[in-house]
């Protein structure tokens, strides 16, 4: 795990906390850091150790600034990631559908996306609003707060609530 988010000294320490927990290795800096050399160091330290996978965690925010976008898309170009996921707030309404759409116009593209908090939006609406918008799939959906409650996403699951009695 990559301890990209430098901008809330909170997220470094989580970051930390789920890399404990989950037994993997952490790359961190302090608070302020550029977050695009901790993820460069992620990856190297990954390479040497014949690690397949990095997770760079980046910064996130409600609203997308112009600084945010430009620290993300400098991680993109000096990371060069397989994949690009977003992971945003199911209950953020239209709010979220704006910002995926300039999280991939600004990043070229985001290949999947994780909504957390279904399990606070009644009947899990939004997600098809947002599949549908973007065109972006929904990989992954969060309905608590422990790792076992990260489920694939299933549209047909969705669409039975909705119409459900």
């Amino acid at each position: 795990i990559s301890a990209s988010d430098t901008f809330r000294a909170a997220a470094i320490e989580q970051s930390v906390f789920h890399a404990n927990a989950l037994n993997v290795r952490i790359v961190k800096r302090d608070y302020g850091a550029d977050p695009a050399s901790v993820a460069f160091d992620a990856i190297s330290s990954a390479k040497s150790n014949r690690i397949d996978v990095v997770l760079i965690d980046t910064a996130g925010r409600q609203e997308t600034s112009q600084n945010l976008l430009s620290e993300l898309k400098k991680i993109a170009r000096i990371a060069k990631p397989d994949a690009k996921i977003f992971i945003g707030e199911s209950i953020a309404g239209s709010a979220l559908t704006s910002q995926v759409q300039s999280f991939a116009k600004e990043l070229q593209g985001i290949d999947g996306i994780i909504l957390t908090k279904l399990d606070c939006d009644a009947k899990g609406g939004n997600a098809l609003s947002l599949s549908y918008d973007t065109k972006i799939p929904i990989l992954f959906v969060g309905i608590g707060q422990s790792y076992s409650d990260l489920k694939e996403f299933d549209s047909n699951e969705i669409v039975g609530n909705i119409f459900a009695e």
